[in-house]
């Protein structure tokens, strides 16, 4: 009986580079996470500003300034639930970091 032993020196092998760069799973998610918060706000922000444009320009028609009432109220809304998310978000963060 004989046995094999390999000793495989450093230099050898291949240096493999990690595909994300060092970053863990969750910091990519969170990223993802973050990024699509920011957009959602600014879409929110840009729909309370057409809705106001709305108001502006129905001129005492008033189907006009309820639709645009309508508009205005969906996009607080909207905006409100962003900041939710913000915060929950931070908050599971700042548990699991």
């Amino acid at each position: 009986m004989y046995q094999k032993f390999f000793i495989i020196s450093s230099s050898f092998v291949p240096a493999i580079r990690d595909p994300m760069g060092g970053r863990g799973f969750m910091s990519i998610v969170g990223s993802l996470l973050q990024a699509s918060i920011n957009i959602a706000g600014l879409v929110a922000v840009v729909y309370i500003v057409i809705a106001g444009y709305n108001y502006i320009q129905a001129q005492g028609d008033q189907g006009k300034i309820d639709k645009a009432k309508k508009s205005v109220s969906a996009s607080i809304y909207g905006l409100i639930y962003v900041i939710l998310a913000l915060a929950i978000k931070n908050t599971v963060e700042y548990i699991l970091y």
